[in-house]
């Protein structure tokens, strides 16, 4: 009966560490997704002019 429950407890915790990364990295591949949307309307001219004033 314990070394289910510590089997359980294991698993839950494997379980609860993936999904956690797995939203991380949707997060992070959402936002680069994102910042590549926004950008996709500058042109060379404009990024190159934007470029010196940052």
């Amino acid at each position: 009966m314990r070394d289910s429950v510590q089997m359980s407890a294991g698993l839950i915790v494997v379980l609860s560490i993936g999904i956690f990364l797995t939203f991380v990295l949707m997060v992070l591949l959402g936002k680069r997704l994102f910042d590549g949307w926004q950008r996709r309307h500058y042109s060379k001219l404009d990024y190159l002019i934007n470029g010196m004033y940052n």
